[in-house]
């Protein structure tokens, strides 16, 4: 199997996972999203990540991933964490136009409200006011990215408290699409 079908077989056995789960368990819960800073010495700066997960009612509404091209998905933010334990998916976002962790919106929200904790570190100059192709192009940083993040969420008070330990980290990568083909 290539590397595209791979990532193909994880993406659409995660996306299975969580839209196929009742949605009658998941009917009272929300999506929560709030962000933390993550060290990242291989960096030399701290890295923004964006976590959604299943909330408790509270927060204030808030619209991510909302561009001229995309539709943002509604979370609530800094809502308070809904009970129980949840697995918990890393998200890596991709460049261009999705170069920013609130692109993947659109699937972490879904994914949050069926119970999962999501975590998007946001890859350093791939978006926004600090693009930059030279920072884009150091795709051997994005895993380091991924093991920082998961180390913060497995330190993070509120969030290591309700990860499912038998379902630690679960991850999608993305691989952009060769211009060639």
């Amino acid at each position: 199997m290539r590397g595209r079908e791979k990532v193909l077989v994880v993406l659409g056995a995660v996306a299975l996972l969580a839209f196929h789960l009742p949605m009658a368990a998941c009917a009272e819960i929300g999506a929560g999203v709030r962000t933390m800073e993550v060290p990242s010495p291989e960096r030399g700066r701290l890295l923004d990540v964006t976590v959604w997960y299943p909330a408790a009612p509270g927060g204030s509404e808030v619209m991510l991933g909302d561009t001229p091209f995309f539709s943002g998905t509604p979370a609530q933010r800094d809502a308070p964490i809904a009970e129980g334990h949840f697995p918990l998916v890393l998200l890596p976002h991709g460049a261009g136009l999705a170069g920013q962790a609130e692109a993947m919106s659109w699937i972490a929200v879904p994914l949050a409200q069926r119970g999962f904790i999501v975590a998007a570190p946001t890859h350093p100059g791939n978006g926004g006011p600090e693009r930059s192709a030279a920072e884009t192009m150091k795709l051997w940083l994005r895993p380091l990215d991924i093991s920082r993040t998961l180390d913060a969420m497995e330190r993070d008070g509120l969030f290591a408290s309700h990860a499912r330990r038998s379902m630690r980290a679960s991850s999608i990568w993305w691989k952009p699409r060769s211009a060639v083909g």
